[in-house]
């Protein structure tokens, strides 16, 4: 297989791996989980390869070519940010417990234990998913000044730029012109 193919199959096994490893599924998952991914790329039976169990490959480097394959095959019409964040979403959503287990897991820490229990095994649920996009995250700009308040961070969220398309930008300033061009307005 020359390197610009893409084995789907063996991104399923490593993607089944990657849960395991973060727990996001049980060994009695890996059956159900591997049919409903072999079905949503339309294939017939599984990769036989081996897949290390200690592979710390990143979620991104699991999903990207599971989508470019997606795209390259019209399961997914367009290779947009918008139509591939919501088809790797839809992969990881195979890989995901149902609501009701993520809250009733949440209420048992917090009771059985604390909040901060709760909320860092959410947190880490949500991170591990891919909910939180860690690849995009990092590209954050962040400054921290201590004050006598404590420390202040300030970020600019570079993960989701603003959409402004130029026909957008366009019409506000026709609209402008349109305005100052009024008698009233001089």
């Amino acid at each position: 297989m020359n390197q610009n193919m893409i084995d789907p199959g063996l991104q399923i096994e490593k993607l089944i791996q990657y849960g395991l490893n973060k727990n996001l599924i049980s060994s009695w998952d890996t059956l159900i989980v591997r049919n409903q991914l072999l079905d949503m790329f339309n294939l017939n039976k599984p990769c036989e390869k081996n897949i290390d169990p200690d592979n710390d490959e990143s979620i991104k480097d699991i999903l990207d070519p599971l989508v470019d394959y997606a795209y390259k095959e019209g399961i997914i019409e367009k290779n947009t940010v918008t139509y591939r964040d919501l088809f790797d979403t839809k992969i990881m959503n195979k890989l995901m417990p149902r609501q009701s287990e993520v809250s009733n897991k949440f209420w048992e820490l917090e009771n059985k234990e604390d909040i901060k229990s709760a909320t860092d095994w959410f947190y880490n649920l949500s991170w591990n998913s891919n909910y939180i996009r860690a690849d995009r995250i990092n590209k954050n700009e962040r400054w921290s000044h201590e004050t006598k308040y404590g420390e202040l961070e300030i970020t600019i969220n570079l993960s989701k730029p603003e959409k402004r398309s130029r026909r957008h930008s366009k019409s506000k300033i026709y609209e402008k012109l349109k305005l100052s061009q009024m008698p009233f307005m001089s």
